[in-house]
């Protein structure tokens, strides 16, 4: 793994260059010399760095922070994410199925079964019963988040398959900690950011980049050149469906 680090490295570079269509906000600068003890997921984490910064200023965040979002695009965020929880979570099932290890396997079930299950329920406390946004379909960045997530839980390898689910879960996390640090005072939607504060969240996290770095390091170099190619497209399409609430800003 060691040896295999700093030309993963050289790879994420080199997607950059060579995959504009789905790579177009990898960053051009990154940093060749690659400590010994660095892990898989900082090599994850650096291939997304300029993808994360386009997510905390995109037109939708900025608002949610200051809170001054309008309703209806809070609502219909909340909407599309409740469509992809539904597919996310099958995708979870499935990867839950297919992986050997035991603490992966109980690790995965717990997310499609429990965490899911919460996140959506949190969703339709927000949302209401009788909102017209329950009325929504599901739209074309969903479809092709969701769609990428399903394949991968099907046709990929687990560790790519794994990868790929991880951007939803760490993206929170790290866009849960700018929020709670840089929210105004008397936000409407601070109970919702609280959410992502809490402890169990953060050792959920973790405790998902752990098994990611696990699978990568029992993975040969091609199956880590494919986890950095879905973490990346899955990293994108978060960047692409915060995006999709500032159009409904539009109208």
């Amino acid at each position: 793994m060691k040896r295999i680090l700093p030309l993963l490295i050289l790879l994420v570079f080199c997607l950059n260059l060579n995959a504009q269509n789905t790579q177009d906000h990898i960053s051009r600068t990154l940093t060749f010399e690659t400590p010994q003890n660095r892990q898989f997921s900082d090599v994850l984490w650096d291939s997304i760095r300029p993808i994360y910064k386009e997510i905390i200023h995109c037109d939708f965040i900025q608002k949610l922070t200051k809170g001054k979002l309008e309703r209806d695009a809070f609502d219909y965020y909340l909407s599309q994410d409740s469509l992809y929880l539904i597919d996310d979570y099958k995708a979870f099932k499935i990867l839950s199925d297919r992986v050997t290890q035991k603490d992966h396997k109980v690790f995965f079930h717990a997310i499609a079964t429990h965490a899911i299950t919460a996140e959506q329920e949190m969703h339709q406390s927000y949302l209401g019963s009788n909102s017209s946004s329950n009325q929504i379909v599901k739209s074309e960045t969903t479809t092709e988040y969701t769609n990428l997530l399903l394949d991968h839980a099907n046709n990929s390898p687990t560790a790519v398959a794994a990868a790929a689910l991880l951007p939803c879960f760490w993206i929170y996390y790290e866009l849960g900690n700018y929020l709670i640090e840089n929210s105004s005072s008397q936000n409407p939607y601070q109970n919702w950011i609280d959410t992502y504060k809490g402890a169990s969240y953060e050792k959920q996290v973790r405790q998902f980049i752990t098994i990611v770095n696990q699978m990568a390091k029992d993975s040969n170099e091609d199956v880590q050149k494919q986890m950095i190619r879905a973490f990346i497209q899955a990293s994108k399409l978060e960047l692409d469906f915060f995006k999709q609430g500032e159009l409904v800003l539009t109208y």
